[in-house]
């Protein structure tokens, strides 16, 4: 917990607004790499059970088919003119069935209109929302390409595939040329010589240019230490310690360390 202080300045000085603490997650988090054959004998539930977070499924809709109407409402109600309109209806239809208020015209003449107006907006905010949730879909249900844990003996890797959104932590997941990355992923290895990946990262910034990013340096010499898919899917006690979910999009802090060798491979 972090304490935060705010402070506003006045004519005559500075004035205290409020003290609070924020509550920030500062531990870091490990996970483990689904390779070798530890990971063989392991069930799939065990894993799950391990596995760090919830799913990687998009979600980038505002509305589900039970919220949409009381959020909608909500949403609508937030505006000044929608609330004035209401206030009137309901004294106008207090004056026209009561004796409270003089009863000038019927209620209908306002709330008709503002029945109207809050069904079209709604009838469009759905409309967009639905939107939302087949681009989601589409997102979601892409094909991604994982390597399948081995004992090391084998000279041909195994693939398995997976949709985007049941991708989970400690998967190694095969990213081809041209292709857009389905996770945040830490580069284990690259066509490329000495671990070298190009990467464009205009889904986030906007920025087309290509950005030169390094595989994570496992061997002694700065280089990349498995040689092979096939090797890589043998290794086993590859793990990962890394900080955890933050709003910094340009920068990742986490240390990968292998077992039994001593290796460890400093991110940032």
């Amino acid at each position: 917990r972090i304490p935060r202080m705010v402070e506003e300045k006045a004519q005559k000085g500075s004035l205290l607004c409020w003290a609070s603490e924020v509550d920030v997650e500062t531990q870091w988090r490990t996970a483990k790499a689904h390779t070798g054959v530890a990971m063989l004998n392991r069930a799939p539930s065990v894993v799950d059970a391990e596995t760090i977070g919830t799913d990687n499924s998009v979600h980038s809709s505002k509305y589900t088919w039970w919220s949409f109407l009381p959020k909608g409402l909500f949403e609508q109600f937030r505006r000044v003119a929608n609330i004035y309109f209401l206030f009137i209806s309901i004294l106008m239809t207090l004056g026209w069935y009561t004796d409270l208020l003089p009863k000038l015209m019927s209620a209908f003449t306002t709330l008709f209109p503002l029945a109207v107006i809050l069904a079209s907006t709604l009838l469009k905010e759905g409309l967009e929302d639905k939107k939302r949730h087949e681009a989601d879909a589409e997102t979601n249900m892409r094909d991604a390409q994982v390597l399948q844990p081995s004992d090391g003996s084998s000279s041909m890797p195994t693939y398995k595939t997976y949709s985007w959104k049941d991708l989970r932590v400690g998967m190694v997941v095969k990213i081809e040329d041209r292709m857009e990355i389905p996770a945040d992923v830490v580069p284990l290895m690259s066509s490329e010589f000495g671990g070298r990946c190009y990467i464009e990262t205009a889904n986030i910034d906007g920025e087309t240019n290509l950005k030169l990013k390094q595989c994570a340096k496992t061997a002694k010499d700065g280089g990349v230490i498995w040689e092979s898919e096939a090797e890589l899917s043998g290794v086993s006690g590859l793990a990962a310690e890394f900080e955890p979910p933050n709003p910094a999009i340009h920068q990742f802090k986490g240390n990968l360390t292998l077992e039994g060798t001593g290796a460890e491979s400093n991110a940032a």
